[in-house]
Parts: structure tokens; sequence; C-alpha cells
């Protein structure tokens, strides 16, 4: 049996646009693919976890993958600070002090300020412009 040329092509376009069609149908499923997409738009490796902690469902990619995190959690920390400021549970301008000890790498900000200290606001505005380690602990 000949396959003619516009059976050819339709079989080809149904094929190639159920590639484009979340095997699994779901909302999980379908979040899945969303976050797939993402990842594929963004040209790197993009590993999410989301936990619904009313279902218990959770749906992520490449969650079995190691990610280092390095400073990506200072940004969160320094917004911490000032919404705990705000809501009137910390005091930001509160000033607080370390020692020699207390010194890891990467220190730019807090090394020139062991005798002086720094107030928590501006430990955590240094770990956003400096990436400051110990102003971050």
């Amino acid at each position: 049996m000949m396959i003619d040329r516009r059976f050819f092509i339709g079989g080809s376009l149904a094929l190639g646009a159920s590639a484009c069609i979340p095997p699994d149908q779901s909302p999980t499923g379908r979040l899945a693919a969303e976050l797939r997409l993402i990842e594929a738009a963004a040209g790197g490796t993009l590993g999410v976890e989301i936990y619904n902690t009313v279902s218990g469902q959770s749906v992520g990619i490449n969650r079995d993958r190691r990610f280092g995190h390095a400073s990506s959690f200072k940004l969160s920390l320094a917004a911490m600070v000032l919404a705990r400021h705000a809501a009137g549970a910390i005091d930001a301008d509160r000033r607080v002090t370390w020692g020699e000890a207390d010194m890891i790498a990467h220190a730019p900000f807090t090394r020139e300020r062991i005798t002086a200290g720094a107030t928590l606001r501006e430990l955590a505005e240094a770990t956003q412009i400096t990436g400051d380690n110990p102003a971050a602990n």
C-alpha cells in the first residue's frame, strides 16, 4: 500500500502535536510540563519542588539532582529581617558585634567592622551588596 503525501503530512503534524500534550493530564502533570517549558525557555537546568501542604501532593523537576545554593538564601534572609522589623518582632537598627572567631571566608564588610559591629539592617544590606558570609550568619 502506497501512502500519499497528504496522509503522510497529516500524520506527521498529528504526531508532532501530540508531543506538545503532557502525558499526565492531571493538575500536577500539567504543572510539571509547565516547569519543563520554563526550564527549556531559560536555557538552563531548573530544580524545583512544590509541595501542597493541604493535599500532601508534590510536583517538581530534577528532584534527584543536587544544586549548590551558594548565596541564594541571602535575599530571603535580608527580606525576613526587614519584614520582621516592619512587624515589630525585631529591631533592625539594633547593633550587634562579633569577634575574630566568627570570621569565615569572604567577609569584605564584617572584617572591617569587627570592633564597631553593625546594625541588623546594615548586615542585611551587606549580604546583598557584598555577599558577606559572616553578615549572613
